[in-house]
């Protein structure tokens, strides 16, 4: 997942996440990382509440839209 992120960062997507989780649970989560332009950088995230994949995957096990549960923090 680290060399996923960061070969994307090096090919310039300066904006998204890669994220580490069993895609058929809903509540799996190990790590995410964060590719960013301003901050400049690649970010890990750690806590599963701060990541905006998780909450789209947990989502869809509820059957809810797409969107997060804050839509102030949508990438699009």
């Amino acid at each position: 997942v680290k060399m996923t992120a960061l070969n994307l960062f090096l090919n310039g997507v300066f904006k998204g996440e890669v994220l580490c989780a069993d895609a058929l649970s809903p509540d799996s989560f190990t790590v995410s990382y964060k590719l960013s332009l301003l901050p400049f950088g690649v970010f890990r995230i750690t806590e599963k509440e701060r990541s905006l994949l998780f909450k789209m995957h947990r989502n869809a096990f509820m059957g809810k839209p797409g969107k997060p549960d804050n839509p102030q923090l949508s990438f699009f």
